[in-house]
């Protein structure tokens, strides 16, 4: 639904390769993996949960500020 459009949208904005369908699907949560991984290696479960969207979510608004 719309929470994983914009799971999506913000993956895709920081670089991502994820379509935006609106449905959490397995690239979605492999995408999510790779994203945790990089930045938040304590729990990499493919997961969205609020740290790893609040750590997304800063990221893409600092994208957001250098433009």
């Amino acid at each position: 639904g719309d929470a994983v459009e914009r799971l999506q949208s913000m993956l895709q904005l920081y670089g991502y390769g994820v379509e935006i369908t609106g449905v959490f699907d397995p690239v979605t949560k492999s995408v999510v993996e790779a994203f945790q991984l990089h930045f938040r290696q304590r729990l990499t479960d493919g997961i969205a949960d609020g740290e790893t969207q609040a750590v997304l979510a800063q990221l893409v608004s600092g994208l957001a500020r250098l433009t």
